[in-house]
C-alpha cells in the first residue's frame, strides 16, 4: 500500500476566476497563495483538453489548500439545473465554522 500523509490541494474548475477568488476570500477568509496562468504549449500536455491556457489559483484556509482552475480559451459547459448530487459533476467542498447560527446571525451568509 501506498503512504500518502496529506493531501497537497484540492482542485475545482470554476467558470470566473476572478469572481470565485472574491468569494473565497472576501467572505471565507482564504488567502490568495498564487495566480499564475500557464500558456498552451506547458498544461496541454498535462490534461486531455484541446491546446489552452489555464489559470490556476491557490487559495489557503490555515493548513488546507484548493487550486481554483479556469480555462480562459476555451468554453465549458455549465451544469445542467436539474443536477443532483449524485451526478458525476457534482463538487463539494465541507468548511468548518466554529458556530453557523452565530455566524448567520451576524450576517456572515455565503449562500
Amino acid at each position: 500500500m501506498i503512504k500518502i500523509p496529506q493531501i497537497s490541494a484540492i482542485a475545482l474548475m470554476v467558470a470566473d476566476i476572478d469572481r470565485s477568488v472574491d468569494f473565497y476570500t472576501q467572505a471565507l477568509e482564504f488567502k490568495l497563495v498564487e495566480d499564475i496562468t500557464l500558456e498552451k504549449s506547458i498544461y496541454s500536455k498535462l490534461a486531455p483538453i484541446p491546446p489552452s491556457r489555464v489559470r490556476l489559483a491557490t487559495l489557503q484556509l490555515g493548513d488546507e489548500v484548493i487550486e481554483l482552475i479556469q480555462y480562459p480559451d476555451l468554453e465549458a459547459q455549465s451544469i445542467p439545473q436539474d443536477s443532483q448530487s449524485n451526478d458525476l459533476w457534482f463538487q463539494h467542498l465541507a468548511i468548518v465554522v466554529s458556530d453557523i447560527v452565530l455566524d448567520l446571525k451576524n450576517g456572515k451568509s455565503v449562500i
